[in-house]
């Protein structure tokens, strides 16, 4: 894991719009990486319960053939039979041990990266409409302050400087400083809140990555470490 006290460079440093942009790209290529894991593991978990419930099966049909085909015909016994039923035994131990392996990588590493996915997706969703939706909010301010500056300059136009000028020109000078206000609102405290939000995601998400990776490495060395 990387150094924490070191000076990390946020998103939120970055220049707008640009930052938005990669942040929401690096966000979905992450989520991506994490279903990539997700589906390995998975994979992995299906591959040890197959071996294992072949392995069991290959103990109990050995076993039967040892007590039809061989002990059936002659009760004999001594250190090779007893060396065979030991090699069964670890056969079955084996078999055990890959249903525990691949038991913790369904139910917990599969689960806690499931979830992660579904809270970031959600969350990354959430955030892009929550983006989509100011912008349109801005957009129709615009427009409005556009419609505003177009009356009274037509007004000036064939009526020349009257109440009416007035009353119009105020309406666009109303209509600006709304914008102007609600733009400055969002470019310098809901934006950089937003992306701060975002970046905080993507580091859970990239930690809970990491730390089912390593669970992963653990429950594989501690399966190995068995058979020693």
């Amino acid at each position: 894991m990387a150094n924490t006290t070191r000076r990390r460079l946020s998103f939120v440093d970055l220049a707008h719009p640009q930052v938005w942009h990669k942040l929401v790209e690096y966000t979905e290529v992450t989520i991506a990486f994490a279903k990539l894991i997700t589906d390995f593991n998975n994979q992995w978990a299906k591959i040890c319960f197959l071996a294992s419930s072949q392995l069991h099966q290959l103990v109990i049909d050995f076993r039967r053939k040892t007590e039809n085909e061989i002990r059936g015909k002659c009760h004999l016994g001594g250190r090779m039979y007893d060396l065979w039923e030991s090699l069964l035994l670890e056969s079955e131990i084996e078999s055990q041990s890959l249903k525990k392996v691949a038991c913790i990588m369904e139910k917990k590493i599969s689960g806690q990266l499931t979830n992660c996915i579904t809270t970031k997706n959600l969350q990354l969703t959430f955030n892009k409409e929550h983006r989509r939706d100011f912008n349109e909010i801005l957009e129709k301010g615009h427009e409005f302050v556009r419609e505003s500056q177009d009356e009274y300059f037509k007004i000036f136009n064939t009526e020349g400087v009257t109440s009416d000028f007035d009353l119009a020109h105020n309406q666009y000078i109303f209509e600006l400083a709304g914008v102007n206000s609600l733009y400055s609102k969002y470019q310098y405290n809901i934006l950089p809140e937003l992306l701060q939000g975002m970046e905080q995601s993507q580091l859970e998400t990239i930690d809970a990555i990491c730390q089912n990776i390593q669970l992963m490495a653990s429950v594989l060395q501690e399966h190995v470490r068995e058979q020693k």
